[in-house]
């Protein structure tokens, strides 16, 4: 199994609290992640909690929609919060998010670390076992 992992970070004029509260409510995805086209279940005009699941459908250009069940797993208000989607694509893609809201100069400092473990052939590292077998024979 291989795993991928993506971390953004950007500053925001506005207290942890108030980001942690904006981001952890689900229907407040749809407008602001380019690939979420919409956002089922209950309670997701609130910042979720330790337990609640949703369902996001994901749209990425080029591709067929799919749909991703989150869970949180972790719930610190102002200052952390953790999703799993146990089946991204499939029964054995698995995806965790951690968001991280930091105070910095009079804001937030708003993180995202996202880390995928999926069963599909690792091409990047194809790539670089090709390009060593070529170059050492």
């Amino acid at each position: 199994m291989r795993s991928t992992t993506t971390r953004n970070s950007i500053p925001l004029k506005c207290t942890p609290q108030a980001a942690y509260e904006f981001v952890t409510t689900p229907d407040n995805w749809v407008g602001t992640h380019p690939v979420t086209a919409e956002v089922i279940g209950d309670n997701t005009g609130q910042s979720a909690v330790v337990g609640a699941s949703w369902i996001e459908v994901i749209v990425h250009e080029g591709e067929a929609p799919f749909k991703a069940e989150w869970t949180v797993t972790e719930a610190i208000p102002g200052a952390r919060w953790v999703i799993v989607a146990y089946e991204l694509r499939g029964p054995r893609e698995h995806c965790e998010i951690v968001y991280t809201f930091d105070e910095a100069d009079g804001g937030t400092e708003f993180t995202r670390v996202m880390t995928v473990h999926s069963p599909s052939v690792d091409r990047h590292g194809v790539y670089l076992k090709k390009v060593k077998e070529a170059l050492e024979g």
